[in-house]
């Protein structure tokens, strides 16, 4: 149910044009939205809301991996 959510946030309810969207999963759920913003422009790239959303997860674990590895 949580990744429902965070992709209805993403795909359906998130608006480029309203900056009064960008903050609501933050003012209404107590969600940081930084996941939102990152997967609303991968919607528009990607057809199916859910590839989109685990496509953000797969390039944050690979950014995270490669940026612990040069830190180490």
């Amino acid at each position: 149910i949580d990744e429902v959510a965070w992709v209805d946030w993403a795909v359906r309810q998130f608006e480029w044009t309203a900056p009064r969207s960008w903050m609501i999963p933050l003012l209404t759920d107590g969600r940081p939205p930084l996941f939102v913003w990152l997967t609303a422009p991968m919607a528009l790239l990607v057809d199916n809301g859910f590839l989109a959303a685990r496509l953000v997860s797969a390039l944050a674990g690979v950014v995270s991996t490669v940026a612990l590895y040069a830190l180490g």
